[in-house]
């Protein structure tokens, strides 16, 4: 499963993501906007440039990350990602 989750972004293999089918140019999620898949993006770097009243939205949002299917395919790269958040 990882080699295909490799080949495509996480909105191509993951079915219920709500960015599906969305134009990237305003889309509430920032890796979709750039054009990378979850476990690309630098959240991290990401939240950390937000004002500190919207970190725990943003910290929230990635706490749901565990039960997409993307995570269990690349849950080292996204552990290491969510885990540097929650540090902030």
């Amino acid at each position: 499963m990882t080699d295909k989750v490799s080949e495509r972004k996480c909105w191509e293999f993951n079915d219920a993501c709500p960015m599906r089918g969305q134009p990237r140019a305003g889309a509430s999620c920032p890796a979709y906007r750039k054009g990378l898949s979850c476990w690309e993006f630098d959240w991290k770097a990401f939240v950390g440039a937000l004002p500190k009243e919207k970190w725990d939205y943003w910290k929230a949002i990635l706490e749901q990350c565990d039960s997409c299917t993307c995570y269990k395919a690349k849950a080292v790269e996204l552990r290491e990602r969510i885990e540097a958040v929650r540090k902030l």
